[in-house]
């Protein structure tokens, strides 16, 4: 009898036990599907090369444009599909190590670090917990982000960093355009109405040989 009570508390403490795994499985958040991270689509250590084998016919070279008029070779992932499509540019002329992977369509499905293309500055300034400083608008590469301040999303990603251009849609007073560097905490930025125009992640130059 003492053998049959010994084994329904073992089955008891045993079922406790996968209760609380369940539950702490549980807690942790799954990453969405469509998140860009360090290591997926497209990891530090990936070559040209090596993303055209993985992504097969769903990668291509292409010339990508980096502004001023330049292009950079790069590789396109999902060149058909507008939507989804992404641009990895590298770091050297051999392609051996990525620079960047960013997106570009308003209706994209990536997300990075929780940010989505559209999300307004407002909201990601309260999110990041510190101000976060960009490059001002009209001048080259206008919009560019410069530094999360040591903010939440400065180490969200671990290994790489967010990358953003922001965009204005409203009015853009003298003091936030032209050469420099402006913040989120200027007090013209309200009326410039501004949100996140393209996304996507950087990755840490390589090592010097």
């Amino acid at each position: 009898m003492s053998r049959k009570i010994s084994m329904g508390l073992a089955v008891l403490i045993a079922a406790a036990g996968l209760t609380t795994i369940a539950q702490g499985a549980a807690k942790k958040p799954a990453r969405p599907a469509n998140a860009l991270t360090c290591n997926w689509p497209v990891g530090p250590n990936d070559s040209a090369q090596a993303l055209l084998r993985r992504f097969g016919s769903q990668a291509r070279m292409e010339d990508i444009g980096v502004g001023e008029g330049e292009t950079e070779r790069g590789v396109v992932i999902y060149p058909r599909d507008p939507r989804r499509r992404l641009y990895v540019l590298f770091w050297n002329s051999d392609r051996k190590r990525p620079q960047s992977v960013r997106f570009y369509a308003d209706n994209a499905p990536w997300v990075v670090a929780g940010i989505r293309i559209g999300d307004r500055l407002a909201s990601l300034r309260e999110r990041n917990g510190r101000p976060i400083r960009f490059q001002q608008f009209g001048a080259d590469y206008g919009g560019t982000l410069h530094s999360f301040e040591g903010g939440h999303f400065a180490g969200a990603l671990g290994n790489c960093e967010p990358s953003i251009t922001f965009s204005a849609e409203g009015e853009l007073a003298d003091a936030i355009t032209g050469d420099g560097v402006t913040s989120s905490d200027h007090p013209d930025m309200g009326k410039a109405n501004v949100r996140v125009g393209s996304l996507g992640v950087r990755f840490s130059p390589p090592p010097a040989e």
